[in-house]
This record gives C-alpha cells, sequence and structure tokens, in this order.
C-alpha cells in the first residue's frame, strides 16, 4: 500500500481540522469526491476515506492512500495559495514523503495505541453506557475495534488471508470532544492484534479529521501483565 504523508506551514489547532478538510476540499474543487466524501450536501459515499485530515504537531497535516495520493500530489505540484478561514495561505511543505507499506497479517500479536478513538455511536453508546461490568464494557470495545480493523481492510479491497484477533490492553482515558458541534466520548486506548498496521492509520468514527490515529507500542510491562481470552474475529461475506 503506498502511503502519502506531508505537513505544511501552516499553525493547526485540531478543532480547527474540519476548516482544513473544507479548504482543501474547496482548494481541489468539490467535484473531486475523493478529499471530502460527500455525493450531495446531506448524502455520503459509505466508504473507508483515502484522504485524512490532520493537526500534526500544531500544524496542518495530511495522510492518504491509495488513489487519494494521487489526488494530494496534483493539488500540492503548483503550491498554489490556499484560502482558509478569509486568509491566503501557501501550501509550503515542512515534510512531504511517500512510503510502501507491506499489507500482512502476523501469527504473533503487535501492541499499538489509538489516540482520540471514536468507537461509540449513538446506539452503541447507549448499550455500552448500560453494561454493568467492565468485562462487558471492553468485549464491546473489542468487537467494535476488530470490525474498525475489518472496515479499513474492505475500503483498500484487501480480503484478509487469516482470522484477525484484537485484545484491548488498556482504556488509558475517556474524554469528551466535539466533533461536528456534538460532544462525543473519545478514547486513547492500547490494544494487540495480529496484523501490521502502519503509524498514521485512522480507524473508526470521523478519523477523516484527525480522530482514532494509530501509533505503535513499545513493549512494556503493561502489554504482559494481563492474560485474558483473546476474542477472535473473522471477516465476514
Amino acid at each position: 500500500m503506498k502511503i502519502l504523508k506531508a505537513v505544511f506551514d501552516i499553525s493547526l489547532r485540531p478543532d480547527q481540522v474540519p476548516q482544513w478538510r473544507g479548504a482543501i476540499a474547496e482548494f481541489a474543487g468539490w467535484e473531486d469526491d475523493r478529499f471530502h466524501n460527500h455525493i450531495e450536501t446531506k448524502t455520503y459515499h459509505y466508504r473507508y476515506p483515502s484522504i485524512m485530515y490532520r493537526s500534526v504537531n500544531g500544524y496542518a497535516g495530511l495522510w492518504a492512500f491509495g488513489d487519494g495520493v494521487e489526488a494530494i500530489q496534483k493539488i500540492t505540484l503548483s503550491l498554489a495559495d490556499l484560502k482558509m478561514q478569509g486568509k491566503f495561505h501557501r501550501l509550503a511543505k515542512l515534510e512531504y514523503h511517500i512510503i510502501e507499506h507491506p499489507l500482512s497479517m502476523s501469527n504473533e500479536v503487535k501492541p499499538y495505541f489509538l489516540k482520540n478513538w471514536l468507537a461509540l455511536n449513538d446506539h452503541n453508546f447507549k448499550e455500552w453506557d448500560n453494561m454493568s461490568s467492565l468485562v462487558e464494557r471492553t468485549q464491546k470495545l473489542e468487537q467494535i475495534l476488530a470490525s474498525n480493523i475489518i472496515a479499513f481492510a474492505k475500503g483498500i479491497h484487501w480480503q484478509l488471508p487469516q482470522r484477525l484477533e484484537v485484545t484491548l490492553l488498556q482504556i488509558r482515558s475517556t474524554h469528551t470532544v466535539q466533533h461536528k458541534g456534538v460532544p462525543m466520548v473519545a478514547f486513547d486506548v492500547s490494544f494487540s492484534a495480529n496484523i501490521d498496521l502502519l503509524e498514521g492509520l485512522g480507524l473508526g468514527k470521523a478519523c477523516s479529521h484527525g480522530f482514532g490515529v494509530v501509533q505503535p507500542l513499545q513493549v512494556k510491562k503493561e502489554v504482559k501483565k494481563r492474560p485474558r481470552l483473546r476474542l477472535k474475529y473473522a471477516e465476514m461475506d
């Protein structure tokens, strides 16, 4: 899988990501739905986004794969001015590189950290909130996380060659964030899975807006201290 990572010399807070996304879509032309996933004003493509918008250390960032790489390359060739929130900005690159990442699974699990993960929609939040035990809640989040990974695989047309195993190792924190003006519960979690996930991959709701970013996790005692039943998930046709 070809991945493009880009960071530009434009100051950007996490809460400004929607404006950054809108500015790029406007710059590229709204007819190119790779930049926004809209079909019309209130209808959407239900697909995994190939372009994700981020605030990276306080700067405007992009993360793209598949045909999103070509789309980003096309608009950054000219380094033209970009209008965002009434101001014009030059798309000066601070970081810009393309890498190849193998799509692979493993017989051994790998540990990861998932930041600002929007796991719960209105329906499954009520279900999760009504659960009486931590075990039930943990299993529910594991099932959702596995579904998020499978959704990514389907989005890039990758048929998983073996069963996906996901274990939630720790819920590090929960906090409230705003997405499109709606308060939502975000999770910072560590987990393990028998799949090679690239740093920067987005999982879960609103991953195109900078939520649910995967990071590698160094093996520490916390990964080993909590042996528990590992749930298995098979991709369903």
